[in-house]
């Protein structure tokens, strides 16, 4: 799936799509945010999103998802075809 990174910059082609925590350099035990991270068809793991908590990671995911199954596809050199 081809998805849109969160600040837009990159369009990556994904093979998956995943969450890793990230983890405070001080103290290992502690998480201080999330990654929503896509792994291309090549096994290179591209960030997509970085998120406060684990909750807001995986909706990224899920809108994603959405949008991706519920667009029309466009057709006609960019038109999009409401037939």
């Amino acid at each position: 799936m081809i998805i849109l990174s969160d600040n837009g910059k990159k369009l990556i082609d994904c093979a998956s799509v995943f969450v890793r925590p990230v983890k405070d350099a001080e103290d290992l035990n502690k998480v201080k945010g999330y990654k929503v991270v896509g792994c291309t068809l090549t096994g290179r793991n591209e960030t997509l999103a970085e998120c406060d908590d684990e909750d807001s990671a995986k909706d990224y995911i899920l809108n994603a998802a959405r949008n991706i199954s519920t667009h029309e596809p466009v057709f006609f050199g960019g038109i999009n075809h409401q037939g």
